[in-house]
């Protein structure tokens, strides 16, 4: 699964944000309008430079979508807080917080 990068702009297919979130695809489009699945991007450095960390959070649940330049998925993740999930986790990995 590849996802779409343009001018910093990600696409990302509404089922694997909804597979990692355990909701339906169609709920991901309406909750991310609402400001209920809230979103960060980081852009890798160092060894990591080219890559990108995509995260999604949603009530108690965070998930975690890394790609490489041409938007191939490296990995992909997903927790459950025992509270609601933190909208701005600190990054474990030397990454850096993207603007967009």
């Amino acid at each position: 699964m590849n996802i779409a990068i343009e001018n910093n702009n990600f696409t990302i297919d509404a089922a694997l944000i909804a597979h990692l979130l355990d909701i339906t695809p169609d709920a991901v489009q309406p909750l991310m309008r609402d400001g209920h699945i809230t979103t960060r991007c980081e852009t890798g450095i160092d060894d990591h430079r080219g890559q990108y960390r995509l995260n999604f959070f949603y009530g108690k649940r965070s998930a975690r979508v890394s790609i490489d330049a041409s938007g191939r998925v490296i990995s992909r993740s997903a927790i459950v807080f025992k509270d609601a999930a933190p909208n701005a986790q600190k990054s474990q990995q030397p990454l850096q917080e993207s603007s967009k």
